[in-house]
Formats: C-alpha cells, structure tokens, sequence
C-alpha cells in the first residue's frame, strides 16, 4: 500500500533568510560587543562571547535546514530527507489555539510516547511527547496541514 501525500509544508524563502539573517547580525553583535566593550568585565566578555557563539551555531543550524520541508501522509509526518517525525498511530491531539505554546504561524501535536528530541529552526521542533511546526513556514500551509491532521484524528477515532 502506497500512502497518499495529503499535504507538504515548507518555510516561506523570505522568511527562512531574514531570521537566519538576524541570527547572523545578532552573532556578530555579542562577538564584537565581547572584543571591544572598554566596560565589560572577564566575565561578562566571556558571557558576551558564549551568546555569540550560541548565536552562530544556531544560524548556521538554520542554514542546513535550508532545503527541508514535511510531508504529511495517511499513515506517517515526515520531512523531505526521510527523517519521521511521528506516526498518525501516535498522534493524540492537535493544538493550535490563541494560549498554545506553538512557533509563529504553527501548531502542537501532542503524542502518545517521548521521542527523540529533534529540530530544524523555523520549521519543527520536538520534545519528549511534543512537536511543535510552524515558525518560518507559510501561515495558509500550516492551518491546511493541522487541519488535515485534525481530520486524520477525527476518522481514526471514529473507528
């Protein structure tokens, strides 16, 4: 049985560029603030230079997402390398309203059982029994992939 592509969500290019872009500026920031500040002490240069670096890994993690996208099937979320995210068996609700702690424009699934944490910024993230997508992605093919993951729910509970 072949599992029909239902919906796919990728980050909007625009999107993806500016946050990495802030990222980068935000990094170069702390680095230079770490080299010249004349009133900043040991500490606090050394503090300054761990936040740009942190600032730096976390661009460039963005960047090698870059190409990344989920494709959402009958039986499986999954992004485009391959990688499974959570299997709809595993799925228990989906959450997307006004108080949800979920990225910008995104939803939460909420599962059965902790899996390995995992992340592309601005595209998912997961938890333990939480995975959150959206941030960076298109607001319209985010609420269609919730939805469509919503009605996935609904049928397998009627069941």
């Amino acid at each position: 049985m072949t599992d029909t592509v239902l919906a796919t969500l990728s980050a909007a290019p625009a999107r993806r560029w500016v946050s990495t872009t802030l990222i980068f500026v935000l990094a170069v920031i702390f680095l230079a603030l770490a080299a010249t500040s004349p009133v900043a002490g040991p500490v606090q240069r050394l503090l300054l230079a761990a936040l740009g670096l942190a600032s730096l890994w976390v661009a460039t993690h963005s960047l090698r997402g870059q190409g990344r996208s989920l494709v959402l099937t009958e039986s499986v979320l999954m992004d485009s390398q391959g990688a499974i995210l959570a299997h709809v068996d595993e799925m228990r609700a989906v959450d997307r309203g006004a108080f949800a702690f979920t990225p910008s424009n995104g939803f939460m699934l909420r599962l059965t059982r902790p899996q390995p944490r995992a992340w592309v910024p601005g595209l998912y993230w997961r938890i333990g029994d939480r995975l959150a997508v959206g941030g960076a992605t298109n607001p319209a093919e985010t609420r269609n992939m919730a939805d469509r993951i919503g009605l996935l729910l609904a049928e397998r509970d009627t069941q």
